[in-house]
């Protein structure tokens, strides 16, 4: 791939794929995840108190809590996920083949990793909350409402009290 090829899917501080590029690989895989029968599962992650981090750390160290969950994210998955920075402090995952009770291994795995990570740039844990929808689901018939369930969840998992994992029902 060319430097600019790379350049344009690429969220420059976390080094993981973009929203733009995570769009178009959802929706060959939802396609594919259709026509096979298969199970795909996609997390939502959001940093808990992003905003606190910043306002008592300053911007680098938010930029760098946001690269070590990056990294600490894409550690927990596999090579054949695809995990994306979908916008501040958002982070998604695709995982193809992955049924709903392996997808909530993975998210709790992400979980636990971020939560027990002693973070370069300030003393603090974090943590992060989660949201999780998989296919096959009647209600989910395109690639976009299975993000759309994945947010919402997240939305129920910060409502919930954070630092937690959600599932869409």
């Amino acid at each position: 791939m060319l430097k600019l090829e790379v350049q344009a899917i690429t969220d420059p501080l976390t080094e993981l794929f973009n929203r733009r590029y995570f769009l178009s690989a959802i929706e060959k895989e939802f396609n594919r995840t259709v026509r096979y029968k298969s199970p795909t599962s996609c997390p939502m992650i959001d940093i808990d108190h992003f905003k606190k981090i910043n306002d008592a750390y300053g911007h680098r160290a938010g930029d760098i809590s946001l690269k070590e969950t990056a990294a600490i994210i894409k550690n927990c998955t596999r090579d054949v996920d695809t995990v994306a920075r979908w916008g501040g402090e958002e982070f998604i995952v695709l995982l193809p083949e992955t049924g709903g009770e392996d997808a909530l291994l993975v998210a709790a795995k992400i979980l636990g990793a971020v939560s027990h990570h002693a973070f370069t740039a300030f003393p603090e844990r974090i943590t992060v909350s989660i949201g999780l929808a998989t296919v096959p689901e009647p209600h989910i018939n395109t690639a976009e409402k299975l993000i759309h369930e994945a947010d919402l969840a997240l939305y129920e998992a910060k409502t919930k009290g954070r630092n937690r994992i959600e599932v869409s029902d």
